[in-house]
């Protein structure tokens, strides 16, 4: 995640409920306009009224469509979070696929057991997807 933000001017994202509620990180996250990801189904809402809002700020709000790490050489299925704040937000989605060789702190490879070799990110944007593409429907 960290280098994904560093490659882009200007952006946020949803940072994990345990990691953001920890007191001595809390503040440094939120002065940079991080803000607290879903912690269960139940709080999307938030989720997606913090992500527009921040995209109001001036900034691009990076979503990680799974929510998670996926499983060496496959995806989980993807949430509506990302769709969902552009199309209230009325700002296109761009993918962007990032390849990681060899595969950095995965669930098999942690990050108290990195690989020996150091890796090699590639991050390749796609065509951005607009909310009019779809109308104006994160279901679609």
């Amino acid at each position: 995640m960290t280098s994904t933000i560093a490659a882009f001017e200007d952006v946020t994202t949803a940072v994990k409920p345990q990691v953001f509620r920890r007191r001595w990180l809390r503040s440094l996250l939120e002065d940079a306009r991080f803000f607290e990801g879903a912690g269960g189904p139940f709080d999307s809402a938030a989720v997606i009224n913090a992500g527009v809002a921040r995209i109001r700020e001036g900034f691009r709000v990076l979503v990680f469509p799974e929510g998670t790490r996926s499983p060496s050489g496959q995806l989980h299925h993807f949430g509506r979070a990302a769709f969902e704040i552009a199309c209230q937000a009325d700002v296109p989605v761009i993918p962007v696929v990032i390849r990681c060789e060899p595969v950095w702190l995965s669930k098999e490879f942690g990050l108290f057991s990195p690989r020996a070799e150091l890796p090699r990110m590639r991050l390749e944007a796609l065509p951005p997807i607009y909310p009019t593409d779809c109308q104006r429907s994160s279901r679609k």
